[in-house]
């Protein structure tokens, strides 16, 4: 996995270009996630996948089986101390619209959001495990906490209370959105982690939900290669990174 930044202004402007073709090259495009609502209205409309530039790193939200590509800005690594155990680096990206809408992944786990119909301005965590506390056979479950300010409600200090455990897919309930390649299970090199999420609604009700992460590793340290998040109780996400394939050289 590069930890090599690039830069922001960049991958905005190979962004915009991306967002034109998603859009069918309309002189002004959509706000990406205003795009994803609205295809999520008709599951089952099909457009033609986009040609990605092979420069960039982008990233795939899918919602209700339509997809929509976002495209790295910059990706850093640094020492959280709530992360356990104490001293492991994360790896904090941001990932951006044509329109400069943000998702802040940070060790793959949505961080902060803007733009979108939920958003995430901040959060402070509690006592999370790294990735590497996690993927040994018969770790113990990790209980930790998460505390976010969300908008449009104006809700601040929404807590979380997580429980995070290696699973088997195997054995245990997997979501339906997961790959085709994922779930054949040709997938020895993939550990699977799971969070039970309990949290509250903005009328104040109890929320809770499951979300799973696939993790592989490369050059050392673990990351996310697909995960099932959710913003809300009606923004539940896929994410995976996307590798553009280049084209064939010419003649």
């Amino acid at each position: 996995m590069s930890l090599r930044a690039r830069p922001t202004c960049r991958v905005l402007l190979g962004a915009a270009v991306l967002a034109l073709t998603l859009t069918g090259c309309q002189v002004t495009p959509s706000p990406t996630w205003q795009t994803v609502q609205s295809f999520a209205r008709w599951p089952g409309r099909a457009d033609p996948p986009p040609v990605l530039n092979p420069d960039y790193e982008y990233l795939a939200l899918t919602l209700r089986a339509s997809t929509v590509y976002l495209a790295l800005g910059y990706r850093s690594e640094s020492v959280v101390p709530a992360v356990a155990p104490s001293g492991t680096p994360v790896v904090l990206e941001h990932w951006y619209s044509a329109r400069r809408e943000l998702l802040a992944l940070e060790d793959g786990r949505l961080h902060q959001v803007v733009g979108a119909p939920v958003e995430w301005r901040a959060q402070r965590v509690t006592g999370r495990p790294s990735w590497s506390a996690l993927v040994e056979p018969g770790a113990a479950p990790v209980a930790w906490t998460r505390s976010r300010d969300e908008m449009p409600a104006y809700r601040y200090g929404v807590v979380d209370l997580i429980r995070t455990r290696r699973i088997d897919p195997a054995k245990d309930p997997m979501p339906d959105e997961v790959p085709a390649d994922l779930a054949r299970g040709v997938t020895s090199e993939v550990v699977w982690v799971h969070d039970d999420v309990r949290s509250t609604r903005a009328d104040g009700q109890p929320w809770r939900h499951a979300q799973w992460f696939a993790l592989t590793q490369a050059q050392g340290r673990w990351r996310v290669l697909w995960s099932h998040q959710c913003l809300g109780p009606d923004w539940c996400v896929q994410l995976r990174p996307v590798a553009p394939v280049s084209p064939p050289p010419a003649g």
